[in-house]
């Protein structure tokens, strides 16, 4: 009998377009970031945008900022970008 749980295995996520595969379904803001590909180097008072969708409940979509995490799932979508957070 496996004791297998969710936290064992590969997640199949997509940053910025392309597919990403993590060993754990918590994610940080900056885990998220240094996946994201052929980011542009941040000018002063930019910082990086993430923003996702398809993950696990309670919030299924959002805003993700430094100091937070998010649940993923197979098939959560990244969008990260520089900005000015507002």
């Amino acid at each position: 009998m496996s004791t297998s749980t969710e936290h064992d295995r590969d997640f199949h996520i997509i940053v910025n377009t392309r597919e990403r595969t993590v060993e754990h379904d918590v994610l940080t803001y900056k885990e998220v970031v240094a996946l994201a590909p052929n980011l542009p180097p941040l000018k002063e008072g930019m910082e990086y945008i993430v923003t996702y969708r398809h993950a696990v409940a309670p919030k299924h979509e959002g805003d993700l900022i430094e100091g937070e995490t998010v649940t993923v799932k197979n098939g959560t979508e990244f969008v990260v970008e520089p900005g000015n957070r507002s």
